[in-house]
């Protein structure tokens, strides 16, 4: 295995036992969820395996953060609380190109300003 293959699943191994802490559960909770093995589990936190795509995908459903795992980078969340209007108004501005972006952000603000 290269040196850089070896540093990237040491990597993801490190960022998956912390989504495990996490949420909380031991490995051989989350190899259940995933449908593995504890040692399969095992290797895969410590770097030896590569988890592969299955077993990220498997995970998917119970909140694990497989962008996290793969990237580093947190997956954004909505509050639970966000309404249909606001989690339109939110995909509108991210399918807005930068004029767009600028434009809904400056007309929000000014409504935001109306009594």
């Amino acid at each position: 295995m290269s040196r850089e293959k070896s540093e990237f699943l040491s990597q993801i191994g490190l960022r998956l036992k912390e989504e495990r802490i996490r949420l909380g559960v031991s490995q051989a909770k989350l190899s259940a969820m995933a449908g593995v093995s504890r040692d399969s589990q095992a290797g895969y936190e410590s770097g030896r395996s590569d988890a592969g795509i299955v077993y990220l995908a498997a995970l998917f459903p119970s909140q694990v953060d497989v962008c996290y795992i793969l990237t580093g980078t947190r997956t954004p969340t909505i509050p639970a609380t966000t309404s249909p209007d606001e989690s339109a108004l939110l995909d509108a501005y991210r399918a807005a190109d930068e004029a767009g972006r600028a434009a809904l952000l400056i007309t929000a603000k000014a409504m935001a300003r109306k009594p």
